[in-house]
């Protein structure tokens, strides 16, 4: 992608104790007016976190058995899984929109999510399908040639294309027996079920196994 030509404005409600260091991304941004909402009703401030991040992954179709880890810790220049889900919604919640719609598009959904947990409207979910199915294999390569740019040599962009549903049937690409051309890509999780994988006669797939 082109670099950005105005300012994009970020958010995080965040506890500094014990922590080295605060990042703010799309995902706290996101969780921000739900973590308020909840605290407004009476959450403490680790209950709100910890429901909110839940409820911001359920709305890109992921879940996760330990939410623990906090998104202000979320760094996508280093590998880890939850790295991995930061690149995949920061590339979702980007993909096709200048400066004015990607904020625009943040402030709708944290709205909607804000108070039931849930996003609720069907033109946002339709647009974060669209998005996701949208996605090309070069986002790595584009980032690592930014990071290089900056003089930052030591990162490790996480591998996040099994965190998109790329063919829009509501099934992340790691959870999928296969996956259709375009992408080319066969995402598997480490842990899982051996797979049958299958593609068309004209793809010449690459495995990819994602962190965690």
């Amino acid at each position: 992608g082109k670099l950005s030509d105005s300012p994009i404005t970020l958010r995080t409600l965040s506890k500094i104790d014990n922590k080295a260091n605060i990042n703010i991304n799309v995902l706290t941004t996101l969780r921000t007016p739900r973590v308020k909402k909840l605290m407004s009703g009476g959450a403490t401030f680790e209950a709100a976190v910890t429901q909110s991040q839940k409820e911001v992954l359920k709305a890109f179709n992921i879940e996760k058995d330990n939410n623990d880890n906090s998104f202000d810790q979320c760094n996508i220049a280093q590998k880890g899984e939850d790295n991995a889900i930061l690149l995949a919604i920061s590339s979702i919640m980007q993909y096709g929109k200048n400066e004015a719609e990607l904020s625009e598009f943040i402030a709708k959904v944290s709205s909607d999510i804000e108070n039931d947990g849930t996003l609720d409207s069907q033109s946002l979910k339709t647009n974060i399908t669209n998005s996701a199915s949208s996605i090309d294999n070069k986002v790595q390569e584009n980032l690592r040639q930014r990071f290089e740019a900056l003089g930052m040599t030591d990162v490790s962009i996480p591998d996040f294309y099994g965190y998109l549903d790329s063919d829009g049937d509501g099934v992340l690409n790691y959870k999928k027996p296969y996956v259709n051309c375009p992408t080319d890509y066969i995402y598997l999780r480490k842990g899982e079920l051996t797979y049958t994988l299958k593609w068309a006669a004209n793809c010449t797939p690459k495995v990819v196994l994602p962190e965690g």
